[in-house]
C-alpha cells in the first residue's frame, strides 16, 4: 500500500490527500453482466498504479442495460478498519440514463460489506473529464476491496467513467 501527497507524476495534484490502494500484490477485478452488451473496462490496473495521470475506463453504451464494475483488491493481508474513508478519483459522464445507479461497494474476502449509492436516476455529466473529482464515504465495516459499479435498467445515454485511482484514507 502506498500513500500519496502529490508529486510530479503529471497527476499528483489529483491525488493530493488520497492514499492510493496500490503496490505489492494489489489487483483488480472487473465484472460485466451478460445483459450489458458492449460494456467494457479498459486499462483496469491504471486505477491502482498510484499515478493520477493514468486511468481505467468503464463504458456502458447507450441503450445497454445491466452492470459494469471495477474492483480494487488490496494486497494479501491488508484489511482496512471500519471508519476508513474509501473512494476514488474520477471523471464520470452518464447522459440521459434513466434508472442508473452508481455505487461504491466494499468487500471483505469476496463478501459484500457495504454499498453507498452516490447517484441514482437520470442526470447528466457529474464531472468534466478534464477536471476529475472524488467520491468517497466513511465505512462502518472492515474491507479489503472497493468497487465502482454502474447498474442501469433503462436509458439512452452512454456511461463513461475514468477511474484515476482508488483510495483508502
Amino acid at each position: 500500500m502506498s500513500a500519496c501527497g502529490g508529486g510530479s507524476d503529471g497527476g499528483g495534484d489529483l491525488l493530493r490527500g488520497c492514499a492510493p490502494i496500490s503496490g505489492g500484490g494489489t489487483s483488480t477485478a472487473q465484472t460485466v453482466t451478460p445483459g450489458c452488451v458492449g460494456c467494457s473496462v479498459a486499462s483496469p490496473n491504471a486505477a491502482i498504479d498510484g499515478n493520477g495521470g493514468s486511468f481505467a475506463n468503464l463504458q456502458m453504451p447507450a441503450n445497454s442495460g445491466g452492470s459494469v464494475a471495477l474492483r480494487a483488491v488490496s494486497q494479501n493481508g491488508v484489511v482496512f478498519p471500519s471508519g476508513t474513508v474509501t473512494g476514488f478519483v474520477h471523471s464520470i459522464s452518464y447522459g440521459d440514463s434513466a434508472a442508473l445507479v452508481i455505487s461504491l461497494n466494499t468487500y471483505l474476502m469476496g463478501a459484500l460489506q457495504e454499498q453507498f449509492n452516490f447517484n441514482s436516476g437520470s442526470g447528466s455529466s457529474t464531472m468534466d473529464p478534464g477536471n476529475p473529482g472524488r467520491a468517497s464515504f466513511g465505512t462502518q465495516m472492515q474491507f479489503d476491496a472497493v468497487e465502482l459499479n454502474f447498474t442501469r435498467s433503462g436509458g439512452t445515454g452512454e456511461v463513461n467513467a475514468r477511474v484515476h485511482e482508488f483510495c483508502a484514507n
